[in-house]
């Protein structure tokens, strides 16, 4: 019943793994940095076990500390240790992809708040809320047209994104939408290019949204047939170690 986790540095994962015996069911699964306070793993609340076995990725772990998790009375912990800014994609995690981070203006938070004026008063009336999240805009570096390629299609996905920062960044990290994106080349005939990514914070994505690192897309992409799919993956948890590729994201 050893529960394991392992980082993965190519697509920034801890790779979780739990054998329980054998059957189908289900097991729950938390993270913690101080073992007091725990909460569930994306796609772990529950899991689903198969064959006794179940293998599930956290993409959302806290950088540079200790992470423990816990399931079904077993208990692992693993240091993911990043030195670069990612961005990550919650629903599609074959994007995710570090960058080079010239710099982000300042912060703004916008006003829920309006004021009003009441007939017979000297003072008008307002109404306050709780201010909205942070919005600042992103500058990031690209030094080649494959860079280019792969943060132009990270953002053509349209999602929600995740920036997570090593410790001591200040670059601000958390969730984010993405408003309308501007690349410009440095010179004319240069690869070299600057994105201009403005950001609003949002929410994190429900517990519902569960991204997986390979889809039939890629399955189809990469064999010519049934049996090639066969010959290269004796089970399907070894074909759920591919990665797919980013242009799996543009609909044609």
């Amino acid at each position: 019943m050893t529960l394991t986790a392992t980082y993965d540095p190519q697509i920034s994962r801890v790779r979780l793994e739990q054998t329980l015996g054998t059957g189908d069911g289900e097991a729950y699964v938390e993270r913690s940095t101080d073992q007091i306070r725990w909460s569930p793993v994306r796609g772990g609340s529950p899991v689903q076990v198969i064959d006794g076995h179940f293998m599930l990725d956290d993409y959302e772990f806290t950088p540079n500390v200790t992470n423990y998790y816990r399931s079904q009375g077993e208990t692992a912990s693993v240091l993911p240790e990043i030195t670069e800014v990612w961005l990550k994609s919650i629903s599609r995690p074959w994007l995710n992809k570090t960058v080079e981070v010239v710099d982000f203006s300042d912060i703004t938070r916008r006003a829920r708040a309006g004021v009003f004026d009441v007939i017979g008063r000297s003072m008008p009336v307002a109404v306050n809320d709780v201010r909205g999240g942070r919005e600042f805009t992103l500058t990031l570096y690209t030094a080649t047209d494959a860079e280019y390629r792969d943060l132009d299609i990270f953002t053509a996905s349209g999602d929600p994104i995740f920036i997570q920062v090593p410790a001591g960044s200040r670059v601000p990290s958390g969730y984010f939408t993405v408003g309308d994106v501007q690349s410009a080349r440095l010179t004319q005939h240069s690869g070299k290019r600057v994105f201009e990514l403005p950001l609003i914070e949002c929410a994190a994505p429900g517990p519902a949204i569960v991204g997986a690192s390979v889809t039939w897309l890629t399955v189809l992409n990469s064999y010519a047939s049934w049996s090639e799919v066969l010959s290269a993956h004796a089970t399907w948890a070894d074909m759920l170690e591919l990665i797919g590729d980013p242009t799996e994201v543009i609909v044609p």
